[in-house]
């Protein structure tokens, strides 16, 4: 996975998504989100705006692909993460 890093076509960028995803439309054939646990401050990654960021920053016909703590402990958000994906086209 990390020799993947090094392909001329991969740019990887850590930081505030909200803001970086506010700065992009239009732009991606693919985005992954990997972030933390669905409560405190990781919290708003899992909601409708955040996922909207996401559709809007896609090319059509993109992919988006999104990891978070699914432990036990959080069984209970993966309802709310499904609800912040269904509104979008």
């Amino acid at each position: 996975m990390a020799a993947g890093f090094e392909h001329p076509k991969v740019k990887v960028h850590i930081g505030d998504g909200f803001k970086f995803l506010d700065e992009y439309k239009n732009a991606f054939d693919v985005i992954i989100t990997d972030s933390s646990d669905p409560d405190g401050p990781a919290e708003s990654l899992f909601q409708k705006s955040y996922f909207q960021l996401l559709h809007d920053a896609l090319r059509d016909g993109g992919v988006i692909t999104t990891q978070g703590c699914m432990s036990p402990l959080y069984h209970h958000q993966s309802g709310s993460t499904q609800r912040g994906v269904e509104y979008l086209d």
